[in-house]
């Protein structure tokens, strides 16, 4: 693993480097990629290439990423669970209410950077962001970080096999 030290060194000084590391309870590597997690389409943001800027594409790798991590804990936890029977068990955890619970509690709102109010964000902003910041993880330090990162704010915390198994649909 080859650690940029300028790159680390210049995100110490950076006024959401603090707040973003005591969030994630690690050093990030690339603040760029947390940034991004946490930028509205409303900035209108692109790159150079004219790509645009914003939270909408890590929600997707978030999403992808938080699904499979719980899928192996489910398949791990739930050894005699059909094909059927463990994707609702996973449905229930990665559901959007659940995910807007998530991304509520970690008060995620006060990182986003926008150019509207917060009553105009839509219902499902604290979900999506919490699957941004999930793909931002990812592609900042990979699986194992995204992983322990879920285990400890959505399973130890949130998910009991017990209560979701007699828990409806």
């Amino acid at each position: 693993m080859v650690f940029n030290f300028n790159e680390l060194f210049n995100s110490n000084k950076d006024p959401f480097y603090k707040p973003i590391k005591n969030l994630l309870q690690f050093q990030p590597k690339s603040l760029k990629y947390y940034k991004r997690a946490f930028t509205h389409r409303s900035l209108n943001k692109k790159d150079l290439n004219g790509i645009a800027v914003n939270y909408e594409r890590l929600e997707f790798l978030g999403d992808s990423i938080l699904s499979s991590i719980i899928s192996s804990y489910l398949f791990k936890n739930i050894p005699t669970g059909s094909e059927g029977y463990l994707t609702q068990m996973r449905s229930k955890i990665v559901s959007r209410s659940h995910l807007n619970e998530l991304g509520l509690e970690l008060n995620l709102l006060k990182f986003v950077a926008s150019n509207i109010s917060e009553e105009n964000y839509g219902d499902n902003i604290h979900g999506n962001l919490f699957e941004a910041l999930i793909g931002a993880i990812f592609l900042d330090r990979g699986y194992p970080y995204c992983k322990k990162f879920i285990f400890q704010k959505v399973i130890n915390p949130h998910v009991d096999l017990e209560k979701l198994k007699k828990q409806s649909n």
